[in-house]
């Protein structure tokens, strides 16, 4: 096992980087809080037990008019029920449907658009938590696909009916996501292809995790490649992160796609029934997570699309897959920082990253509007992590290469950017480096810190 740790400061508050079992990074700083233990249910009361539980919908009665709107509430869940009723609703909530943006009011309501094919998810608080699964995996969203998904090997998501009249999501308080210093373990391609490399994983970077607890707070981020293309998986690696400490989170990558969906809107359909919203936000601390969606499939050529594309994406009986955000999740993702503090830290995670080293003069495995996501971003203090790449890259502000100019017309990186990913799931004995000084500029072969 590869685990690099270095004294220099990140930011003011004292983040810092390291990698763990080859495919996990950790922004870590020192908790002085309990840590919460990963038991199989939670205790009466206190903040040092795991909250258990999920959302609570609301079903439209058979007789009740139709309304192009979704109504809900965001509760603090005193007794731990997941019931709103007698709770105390929480206001300034960000809540979204994918598109749109708003905060609940004083009661702790909310009120947005409803549309077919919608995910209707909050953004977890510093100083709450979103209830848990058995396995780990948080409950902050709803699915709403009246039909269900269109014919798809793995399943994706089964019919939801009729828009309820709400959808209402509880949170406890929690002294762990309010602690101003994180340790957050970020993991990429974990890329299992079938039940071997399952076991793999369980005797690797999942025991190692399962026997730590200093990141129960801010928990675990799997950034895309959650599967190697067998998304029968998704249960068994469920199983795999009920085992951590903290909560398991996803992002999809190429390798979770239902290939066989008739278009861009169901291609992640499964993921989404199995694991996380494609794409959403959350915050623990001082920092804003944004776990985005980077994967377009099948894939067009946009206006904005570096040259290149349209050759790529041009039919010829095969679809291929890009770097690219979606029209929606761009819409969604202005919008989501217009309503975060100045002084946070924001941590832009996707599978493809956003720009790339190993593959710097690729228009494929980079992001088409990596540009206007640093104009987003701009003035802010933010870092960008991804997978996908299968090298390991810890770059600074202001590092440049040719491909990025070409391509994107991005001169310098505006934060630092940093990736670790793995070829494939290896059964291989870990071992150890400790490296106590700030490494220059550049992939290596090793792991870094920035």
């Amino acid at each position: 096992m590869l685990t690099t740790h270095t004294p220099t400061e990140h930011t003011r508050r004292g983040l810092r980087a390291a990698l763990t079992a080859s495919t996990v990074v950790a922004l870590t700083a020192s908790l002085t809080v309990a840590i919460a233990p990963a038991v199989a249910a939670p205790a009466n009361d206190g903040d040092d037990s795991v909250y258990r539980g999920g959302i609570e919908v609301v079903r439209t009665p058979a007789d009740a008019p139709d309304t192009p709107l979704l109504h809900g509430t965001v509760f603090v869940d005193t007794d731990r029920d997941g019931a709103s009723e007698g709770e105390t609703g929480l206001a300034g909530v960000v809540v979204t449907n994918g598109r749109d943006v708003v905060r609940t009011d004083d009661l702790g309501r909310y009120e947005l658009p409803a549309f077919d094919n919608m995910t209707v998810s909050i953004t977890q608080p510093s100083g709450y938590q979103v209830p848990l699964d058995e396995h780990n995996v948080p409950q902050f969203h709803y699915n709403h696909l009246p039909e269900g998904s269109p014919d798809l090997r793995y399943g994706g998501i089964e019919p939801t009916g009729p828009l309820p009249s709400e959808v209402n999501f509880p949170l406890v308080e929690s002294e762990l996501t309010a602690a101003e210093e994180q340790s957050c373990v970020i993991a990429g391609d974990l890329q299992t292809y079938d039940r071997q490399e399952i076991e793999y994983a369980r005797a690797g970077a999942i025991k190692d995790l399962s026997e730590r607890d200093d990141y129960a707070g801010c928990g675990t981020l799997f950034v895309g490649d959650v599967a190697g293309d067998d998304l029968s998986l998704y249960p068994d690696i469920r199983e795999l992160v009920a085992e951590t400490n903290g909560p398991a989170r996803f992002l999809p990558g190429n390798h979770d796609l239902d290939f066989d969906a008739p278009g861009a809107e169901h291609a992640f359909d499964t993921f989404r029934s199995a694991l996380a919203p494609a794409y959403y936000s959350y915050e623990v601390g001082d920092a804003h997570v944004v776990a985005l969606n980077t994967v377009d499939y099948p894939c067009t050529a946009a206006d904005d699309s570096p040259e290149g594309i349209e050759e790529h994406c041009a039919p010829d009986g095969r679809a291929s897959y890009n770097g690219r955000i979606s029209d929606d999740q761009l819409t969604w993702l202005e919008q989501d920082l217009a309503h975060v503090d100045e002084d946070k830290l924001v941590v832009v995670a996707g599978h493809i990253g956003l720009l790339n080293y190993a593959d710097e003069g690729s228009p494929v495995h980079q992001v088409d509007q990596v540009a206007r996501v640093h104009e987003l971003l701009e003035g802010r203090e933010a870092v960008a992590v991804a997978g996908h790449s299968h090298s390991i890259e810890n770059l600074r502000t202001g590092d440049d290469v040719e491909g990025w100019r070409e391509l994107f017309g991005i001169e310098g990186l505006p934060f630092p950017t940093s990736r670790w990913a793995r070829s494939r799931v290896t059964g291989t004995p870990a071992r150890s480096v400790r490296t106590d000084t700030p490494r220059p500029s550049a992939v290596t072969a090793g792991a870094r810190a920035w």
